[in-house]
């Protein structure tokens, strides 16, 4: 092989690695499912560099390549979810792209005048479907629900997480 897959074969290895040893899942064997997503990537990444290796000189190559890549990277990633989500794995992961019309949620951020950062994770049980435009006025929305706004409910998804100004005073409030 040439060079450049050379190179690229190596710095893939050593992203895994890292990747690996960064995921939040505490189990050794959740950490291990990573491996054969990882080699898939990492398959369909030398694929792509021996196809177009003849034409690295080439700039229009590296178009060819990244276009490539983007559909076989979103294919292996989709592939993954998919199969992780039968052995409950990375399931909010798999959700978050859906785009579920009916299913929202944001985050509501304050920070307190100490510098501390609290993060409110909040779930939206029903949303709104139809929306009205309200006539323009200062520090007032453009658009309105239909229906009756006291439907809303709301809801934390999780405690609210406490980022403190100095990295050793996080932790998660009561």
């Amino acid at each position: 092989m040439g060079l450049v897959v050379d190179r690229a074969l190596a710095g893939c290895g050593v992203a895994v690695l890292i990747l690996i040893g960064l995921t939040h899942e505490a189990h050794v064997v959740r950490k291990l499912v990573a491996i054969p997503h990882a080699a898939l990537h990492f398959v369909a990444l030398i694929g792509l560099l021996r196809l177009f290796e003849r034409w690295f000189d080439r700039p229009w190559a590296f178009v060819f390549v990244a276009l490539a890549g983007s559909v076989a990277g979103g294919l292996i990633l989709g592939l993954y979810l998919f199969l992780a989500d039968k052995v409950s794995i990375n399931t909010s992961e798999l959700f978050a792209a859906q785009r579920l019309e009916t299913f929202k949620c944001f985050l509501r951020i304050k920070v307190a005048s100490t510098g501390d950062l609290t993060v409110h994770s909040i779930g939206v049980d029903r949303v709104f479907h139809r929306w009205r435009l309200l006539p323009e006025e200062p520090n007032r929305p453009l658009l309105a629900p239909v229906g009756d706004t006291a439907a809303i409910s709301l809801h934390l998804i999780e405690p609210p997480i406490v980022i403190g100004r100095n990295p050793g005073q996080a932790g998660v409030l009561p």
